[in-house]
């Protein structure tokens, strides 16, 4: 959530439109949902904060480039003027400002598929960073994910960097360069089973059940303390859509990536922070290592150990206990990934209207509900994100677990149809 208000911040600074002061608002009014603000901020947002810093020189303004290539994914614009600025920053070898060529390679994944493949194989070559070697090597599997390609990355992965089997980014990077999701998620374990065990007994578990590909939305549904899913009050099961996808798309176990999957700790229900994700509360998170195991167990008699994949593996039914794809949380909180949380949306859906997911809006690597504000008044229309925190809280509110689970990589949105007698059999033992 932190990182959310830094980037408003950011792109405050930056634009040279000074930004309106916005008032606290009650949570069914958003201000900037007007159709006047709307169009005012993405223009601003193009011309002040991509355009004009991206032809300033690079040296000495790379704060501004760095939010003019987080603008670009935002609002998913690029044009000559921002290919020439990636091609600058990814060939130049020599950066004061450490997060510049992540920057760029984060916007090159999002927004140009396979127009850097040259570039980014030499920088996959010389580069001798962990994560950009692992965003570069993504990169260039998208364009080659064949054996012969997989085998080839692998090998250098393991010239350049002797220790990665220590490094959790590259770790990720080599189970998947081995074998690729798409064959990983065949071995799925059962969802019964995980439906039926995941997370501590006693607390609420929230599952988000994803396709391989986060382009479609998921769906999340929630079990209550005393095992049972949350219904609605016509009986069915309570689910809404969730949308598991970052701006940049990259894997979970990277920064920005896509909301991970395994099991993230719920601290609570907290206000939103931030412009972008407006004022419905959000359900606040962690990852392993982003907080102590007594801390992400919710058990103050736990002592103060450290944290490794078999603690973290008590939290899963036996059979998903020897299943990679389920322990990318784990790898992303051990890389430094922090700050995921589920949250609501302001932002504009009509930057995405030509995406699969539309009207979503995809994120940070955060779990984002569905909701829509009226352009004529700035109301509240529909809120999937209210919906969710008034379920959470009729189910106990307080501590809990969150599962992202991948079900499989069929092309289309999650529905209830396919998990609803998952779930009816979990509940059997109740």
């Amino acid at each position: 959530m932190r990182r959310f208000l830094v980037l408003s911040i950011l792109l405050a600074l930056v634009t040279a439109v000074p930004a309106k002061e916005r008032k606290k608002l009650p949570e069914d009014y958003y201000q900037g949902a007007l159709r006047g603000e709307r169009a005012a901020f993405k223009r601003d947002l193009q011309t002040h904060t991509i355009e004009a810093p991206l032809q300033l020189p690079m040296t000495g303004n790379e704060i501004k480039w760095v939010s003019a290539f987080w603008a670009m994914e935002l609002i998913r614009f690029r044009n000559d003027v921002t290919t020439a600025a990636i091609q600058k920053v990814l060939t130049s070898h020599r950066h004061t400002f450490s997060s510049l060529q992540r920057a760029a390679l984060e916007a090159a994944y999002a927004l140009y598929p396979r127009e850097f493949t040259t570039t980014v194989m030499l920088l996959a070559d010389s580069t001798e960073t962990p994560r950009l070697f692992a965003m570069a090597t993504l990169y260039l599997m998208r364009a080659d994910a064949g054996k012969a390609n997989r085998m080839a990355c692998l090998a250098r992965q393991q010239r350049k960097f002797p220790q990665w089997i220590s490094d959790p980014v590259l770790w990720r990077l080599g189970e998947e360069l081995r074998e690729p999701r798409r064959e990983q998620i065949k071995n799925r374990p059962s969802l019964v089973d995980l439906f039926r065990s995941a997370g501590a007994a006693d607390k609420i578990v929230v599952f988000s059940i994803q396709r391989l590909n986060r382009d479609h939305p998921g769906l999340t549904i929630i079990r209550a303390a005393d095992g049972r899913f949350l219904r609605r009050d016509d009986g069915s099961l309570f689910s809404i859509p969730h949308l598991a996808r970052s701006l940049s798309n990259l894997p979970g176990y990277l920064t920005n990536g896509n909301s991970p999957q395994g099991i993230m700790t719920i601290l609570g229900v907290e206000g939103a922070e931030s412009e972008f994700i407006g004022p419905t509360p959000v359900l606040n998170m962690a990852l392993p290592g982003e907080v102590t195991p007594y801390r992400f167990f919710h058990n103050t008699a736990m002592p103060d150990t450290t944290w490794t994949p078999a603690r973290y593996a008590t939290l899963l039914p036996s059979g998903w206990r020897d299943y990679p794809p389920i322990f990318e949380a784990y790898w992303a909180g051990r890389a430094g990934r922090t700050e995921i949380i589920a949250h609501g949306t302001t932002i504009d859906t009509e930057f995405y209207r030509h995406q699969p997911y539309y009207p979503f809006t995809p994120s940070l690597g955060c779990l984002t509900a569905l909701e829509l504000w009226s352009g004529v008044d700035g109301r509240l229309v529909i809120s999937d994100q209210r919906a969710l925190i008034e379920a959470y809280r009729a189910a106990g509110g307080g501590p809990g677990f969150l599962v992202v689970v991948e079900k499989d990589d069929r092309q289309e949105p999650v529905t209830v149809r396919e998990i609803v007698t998952d779930v009816l059999k979990a509940e059997e033992r109740w």
